[in-house]
């Protein structure tokens, strides 16, 4: 069973760019499109694991403060906020979003005011703007000198569309976290191929390998479908025609035909949560410590999908006191690699700390600071 992922670069190579003139997607199109990712069980599924890991990580930062403000970038016609329990909503008191889909946009806006008059969802708003164009990396996307434009959490849900460099955008929006106190988020829920995302360390990272995307064989939905994920369409009509044709041979030959699903075809399409602090940038303060390794090997396969923030080698005991500090200064994990063997070993956007070079040793901290180490 193809990914998405696999199945758009299928798509996209059955057209020539050079000889084949295209056209991005309508906002009606691509609404068409999205309507039909987010039908059935499955999608299902995967929104009660995206509620269930957001109020699991939003729990401890809502219950320490009264107000929480919420910027939220490609929100589509619906918050997942909305879906947090009734304790979260309420502490939501300022809520912006940039929808650069003007049908999400109105719907947003729509659900937004029927959502305040009946107390029902994000019931405590006493801000709300929906900005109707995408979030760029351009400064005055907000106004960066208005504190007021600082935002205790920031969320992309839909696989941060239209964004080319996703390192980037994820540092830009970094800088409109509220600077006191600390514990700002930026959340990003993504589907499919993982992210590289050079150097910078997340806070928390969370896996949904199961995801499953199931479409109705049926040509009218596959010719709305495939063009949803390829990102265009044809401009002259006989052609696209012609790549209709193509792109649903495309579809049915990578799907999975699942019995138990008949007249349906399958796509693999797992997710990932992935959270940031203001201290996602400090790897520096790490490696100009310890020792970085440039071309890291592991034995395990699972591993070896896995592209870590960094691998640093300790070769003293002080090396791995510098690590667990540094790691516990700025709430952010690491993975130990001994052997190779295990699939956790390397882990995305998490600095794995290889421990070869130590084979025995004693570890020393002041009570307050002692933890457990363990060394493969």
């Amino acid at each position: 069973m193809a990914t998405i992922s696999a199945l758009k670069r299928a798509l996209r190579q059955q057209v020539d760019d050079t000889t084949s003139p295209t056209k991005a997607l309508s906002d009606a199109q691509y609404s068409d499109g999205f309507d039909l990712l987010v039908q059935g069980a499955e999608w299902k599924a995967y929104q009660d694991f995206a509620i269930h890991q957001l109020s699991l990580l939003l729990g401890p930062l809502f219950n320490s403060r009264n107000q929480i403000s919420v910027l939220e970038i490609g929100p589509g016609p619906k918050s997942v906020l909305g879906y947090l329990s009734s304790h979260l909503k309420r502490k939501i008191s300022k809520y912006t979003a940039f929808e650069p889909n003007l049908l999400f946009a109105a719907r947003l806006e729509e659900w937004l005011d029927s959502a305040s008059e009946t107390g029902s969802s994000l019931p405590c708003l006493k801000s709300t703007t929906v900005h109707r164009k995408p979030f760029t990396l351009n400064s005055d996307t907000v106004a960066m000198e208005d504190a007021d434009q600082k935002f205790h959490v920031i969320l992309f849900c839909h696989n941060m569309y239209g964004m080319k460099s996703n390192q980037q955008y994820i540092e830009h929006a970094l800088e409109f976290l509220v600077e006191q106190p600390e514990d700002g988020l930026v959340v990003v829920f993504h589907h499919d191929d993982p992210l590289y995302l050079d150097g910078l360390v997340c806070h928390r990272s969370v896996s949904f390998p199961g995801g499953v995307t199931r479409i109705a064989d049926d040509d009218q939905v596959l010719d709305r479908f495939a063009p949803f994920i390829a990102g265009f369409l044809m401009r002259d009509e006989h052609e696209h025609s012609v790549v209709q044709t193509e792109w649903r041979i495309a579809c049915r030959a990578l799907a999975r035909h699942d019995e138990a699903y008949p007249n349906y075809l399958g796509f693999s399409s797992p997710g990932t949560m992935l959270a940031f602090t203001r201290h996602a940038t400090k790897l520096p303060e790490l490696t100009a410590q310890v020792p970085l390794v440039e071309d890291h090997k592991v034995k395990n396969r699972e591993a070896r999908l896995h592209h870590p923030a960094a691998v640093v080698k300790p070769t003293t005991t002080l090396h791995v006191q510098q690590c667990v500090r540094w790691a516990l200064k700025d709430g952010v994990g690491l993975t130990i690699v001994g052997g190779g063997h295990s699939g956790h070993c390397r882990w995305p956007n998490v600095v794995s700390v290889d421990m070869g070079a130590l084979t025995k040793y004693t570890f020393w901290m002041p009570r307050m600071e002692m933890k457990a180490l363990f060394v493969w």
